[in-house]
């Protein structure tokens, strides 16, 4: 298994986080589920900023992935705490 496969799914599971935690906002709407739908969101984040440090380490740019992770992010944060807040 080299580095660039291990990257390129660090960087989608970002996505998976996100759809996990929208299912839990949406599909179960109870107040534990919401609580850890944050967490699994928090996770997707906590995966984004060790893959961020691991390319800086690395000297490596994040590209296209390490960039829509990141939008993603941002845009599915707002929008959950929009609806949850």
């Amino acid at each position: 298994m080299t580095y660039e496969i291990v990257e390129r799914n660090a960087w989608a599971s970002v996505f998976a986080t996100n759809f996990v935690a929208f299912l839990c906002f949406t599909a179960i709407e109870t107040a534990p589920s919401i609580r850890i739908g944050w967490w699994i969101y928090g996770a997707g984040w906590t995966v984004a900023l060790v893959m961020f440090v691991a390319c800086a380490i690395r000297r490596r740019s994040p590209g296209a992935g390490g960039a829509g992770a990141f939008v993603a992010l941002v845009i599915f944060g707002a929008l959950f705490y929009a609806n949850h807040a």
